[in-house]
């Protein structure tokens, strides 16, 4: 199956084991190491690794979560925390109307 999930014919398939799959075995070391699979490897490496690398993600998380929930903390404790008073306030009022209606669990 390819990427797109369709059928190799199987001339298609030979042709790729022929020319792609089994080239990068051939040749190998003395040691029996493919040297063209380890050069593919060692490319692909190269240019996945910082993709995927666990600075780079946490760098990534830390702008998506970490820097938007200080700001938002930074703007409930603005005032006094006037935001936040507000909201204790709305919640108390809606409970006094509303008395079997309940914004807790």
């Amino acid at each position: 199956m390819t990427r797109l999930g369709t059928r190799l014919k199987p001339r298609r398939c030979y042709g790729l084991l022929e020319h792609e799959v089994i080239p990068s075995f051939i040749p190998a070391t003395r040691k029996g190491i493919p040297t063209r699979l380890v050069a593919r490897m060692r490319e692909s490496m190269a240019r996945l690794t910082p993709r995927f690398s666990g600075q780079s993600n946490g760098a990534r998380i830390h702008r998506g979560n970490t820097i938007p929930a200080a700001a938002g903390y930074q703007l409930r404790i603005a005032n006094k925390g006037a935001i936040g008073k507000q909201m204790v306030a709305w919640q108390h009022n809606l409970e006094q109307k509303w008395p079997h209606c309940t914004s807790r669990k």
